[in-house]
């Protein structure tokens, strides 16, 4: 935590804004991000990647933004912190920090379990279609045999 969010957070929203990081870590969104720019750059030109890891980047921010027992609050402190950012690549300097704000202030619709299903469903065939045509050739040498060639 630096000396200048010390300053600028209250207590509380330094709490807040320190569970939103404690559910990061637990939930190792870190996997995620990595797996998302690892496939943006395997597959440079299809623009869909570069779109994905972008969301992904949001999602997670989102949903460690849900760890906030007050999210009228760390709404604050996001604001708080957003204005004294000095990059906008920092989470919460960035575009995105609008949307989790406005999120975090709207009246809550929590998703029906289906809907949740859906959403982790289409979520896995976007990044596994694309992770196991990258191993295709892999998985042919080892079914036919040519498994000491890797060797």
């Amino acid at each position: 935590v630096t000396s200048a969010a010390l300053e600028a957070l209250t207590p509380r929203e330094l709490d807040l804004v320190l569970a939103h990081e404690r559910s990061h870590l637990r939930s190792r969104h870190d996997i995620a991000l990595i797996f998302a720019q690892v496939l943006r750059r395997a597959f440079a030109p299809i623009r869909v990647f570069r779109t994905a890891q972008e969301q992904i980047a949001t999602l997670v921010e989102m949903q460690a933004d849900d760890a906030a027992r007050d999210p009228h609050c760390l709404a604050r402190a996001l604001v708080t912190l957003g204005c004294g950012a000095p990059q906008p690549g920092l989470a919460a300097g960035d575009v995105a920090a609008v949307a989790r704000v406005k999120r975090l202030t709207a009246p809550t619709d929590p998703w029906s379990p289906r809907k949740g299903m859906a959403v982790f469903v289409g979520t896995l065939a976007l990044l596994g279609v694309p992770m196991l045509l990258a191993l295709t050739p892999m998985i042919q040498m080892v079914l036919t045999g040519c498994e000491t060639i890797l060797a």
